[in-house]
């Protein structure tokens, strides 16, 4: 039986078959991210269909006065596929859409690269994509006073350049893991590196750069979290690694000169309001506005992940994506629940768009977790505790995916508030 099933798995048919079901998946994931992201555009500002899409149009176009976006890359994209669109509106709709195919794309290599369960690496991947809060006016009684604000959500749908700058984030967190675990090796004194090692330096570094260039919300924790791991090495090896620290750090010096320009635009002076702009520092002050139950809206958010973490801590030790994607994570809470904006955007929460980076990453990590063992038991076969601990994990994965299926129906259906 198991030689049987691991001749079917390992068989080029059944590659194509997975290359077949992830091109329909991913067709039909893109279609229906794309009608919603047309009636968001339509009915620009809302309602029915409330989203942040109608001042990206007008940055796009030049005719935005209000808001401050220096970040070109999702602009630009939509500027130039203006020039055969039909319309603005169609052009940064298909602008968004692309980039999050592209991120569907880049998420099914990573889970393939990493688990290498193909066709149910398909299907995650997938779900991934639609996965959201656990919400239900149920919990409005202890504190939850809204579906998505406050809780969170690895797919903020109304933000669209939150999903812009995905594909990007994606590819700086995997590139960023395998460099932060080589660089003390590879730049040693005397190391022969090989082209293709390079490369994935030049590869992070370029990533990096796009995602602060599409947006910055990544790359505020990245550098928090990899900076700090970077710090305690060169204290804790007594400065011996400094040559491969300051090798390191230069393939950041191009995302430091963006987040300086973009600093000096966004945190700087007053905002066209007349207010006061700049980083203030309160703890919870913007969370609470939201929310009266934070604990209980962090297990909203991260059920799935949090199942998967208590079932396997011990995987931190050996995994390293895994357990960068949770130092990752406690970042980007940390950054939510201290800073905020000054001026009119405080109540925007804009720092919790790290947080919901983190998000989707430890969603993403704790898939391959899953996906590892899952292939493991078959291999193996039944047994007993390994099979409960699996069933409670896919549990929690799908109660988030059933959720949020209904929770992108309901906002392309009948375009309700995402707040």
């Amino acid at each position: 039986m198991k030689a049987n099933l691991a001749k079917i798995v390992n068989s080029k048919y059944y590659k194509y078959f997975d290359y077949l079901v992830f091109v329909v998946l991913l067709v039909l994931a893109s279609v229906s991210s794309l009608v919603l992201f047309y009636r968001q555009a339509q009915y620009a500002p809302g309602p029915p269909w409330p989203s942040d899409i109608k001042p990206y149009i007008e940055e796009m176009l030049g005719t935005n006065t209000k808001y401050n976006f220096p970040y070109p890359v999702m602009f630009k994209l939509g500027k130039l596929i203006n020039y055969f669109a039909p319309s603005p509106e169609w052009a940064m709709v298909i602008a968004v859409t692309l980039l999050n195919a592209l991120a569907i794309i880049i998420t099914k290599v990573v889970l393939d690269k990493y688990s290498g369960a193909k066709l149910l690496s398909t299907i995650s991947t997938t779900c991934l994509f639609f996965v959201s809060m656990i919400y239900g006016s149920v919990f409005e009684k202890f504190g939850i006073l809204n579906r998505m604000r406050g809780v969170c959500s690895p797919n903020p749908w109304h933000n669209h350049t939150f999903i812009a700058a995905r594909p990007f984030m994606i590819l700086a967190f995997i590139f960023g893991v395998i460099t932060l675990a080589e660089y003390e090796k590879d730049f040693a004194k005397g190391a022969k590196n090989t082209g293709k090692q390079i490369s994935l330096y030049f590869a992070f570094s370029i990533s990096l750069l796009l995602t602060t260039m599409t947006k910055p919300s990544y790359t505020l924790v990245h550098m928090g979290t990899f900076g700090l791991i970077m710090i305690y090495r060169l204290f804790a090896a007594k400065w011996k690694n400094f040559r491969q620290t300051f090798l390191l750090g230069l393939f950041y010096i191009p995302t430091i000169v963006d987040l300086l320009y973009q600093y000096s635009s966004n945190f700087t002076g007053v905002a066209s309001t007349g207010e006061e702009q700049g980083i203030g520092i309160g703890l919870f002050r913007v969370w609470s506005h939201s929310c009266n139950n934070i604990p209980l809206a962090v297990v909203l958010g991260l059920l799935f992940p949090i199942v998967v973490f208590i079932f396997n801590w011990k995987s931190l030790k050996e995994d390293k994506i895994f357990k960068a994607s949770w130092l990752v994570l406690l970042m980007s809470f940390f950054m939510a629940a201290v800073f905020y904006e000054k001026g009119f955007r405080e109540n925007h929460g804009n720092f919790f768009w790290g947080y919901q980076c983190g998000q989707f990453l430890v969603f993403m990590t704790s898939v391959i977790i899953v996906l590892k063992d899952t292939l493991k038991l078959w291999a193996d076969g039944i047994r007993s505790k390994k099979t409960l601990v699996l069933l409670v994990e896919w549990l929690a994965f799908g109660i988030h995916t059933l959720m949020g299926l209904l929770y992108f129906y309901l906002l392309t259906a009948y375009g309700i508030t995402y707040m």
